[in-house]
């Protein structure tokens, strides 16, 4: 989605010709992307939520998304089609499932423990 430019000059002359919406990349829009990244400061700063705890909820999230991450992810590296010369060897594949293994029960084990 992009906004289209104020027909009016002088109402925001330093945001004629900045690029907007998520379809651009960071690099391509940093202005559109600074304005959000303020403005969910801003929201962050005068809300109720305890930020300490978002934080904790967002390593909680990140631990148990990482497990079924790492398992796709070698799902595909080990494949030769998608991959071509660069498959992983039978020693990183094993050591990637070992991890993503540790990774799951690290991740049942704070449910449950």
């Amino acid at each position: 989605m992009r906004l289209r430019p104020l027909k009016k000059p002088g109402l925001c002359d330093p945001c004629q010709g900045w690029e907007f919406g998520l379809s651009h990349k960071v690099v391509e829009a940093k202005g559109f992307y600074a304005i959000i990244a303020i403005l969910g400061g801003m929201a962050l700063a005068f809300s109720s939520l305890d930020r300490i705890k978002a934080l904790d909820w967002a390593a909680v999230i990140n631990g148990v998304a990482a497990s079924p991450i790492m398992v796709a992810t070698m799902i595909v590296a080990n494949r030769k089609k998608a991959m071509g010369r660069y498959t992983i060897n039978r020693f990183q594949l094993w050591f990637g499932r070992a991890a993503a293994v540790v990774m799951g029960l690290a991740a049942v084990a704070m449910f449950v423990l």
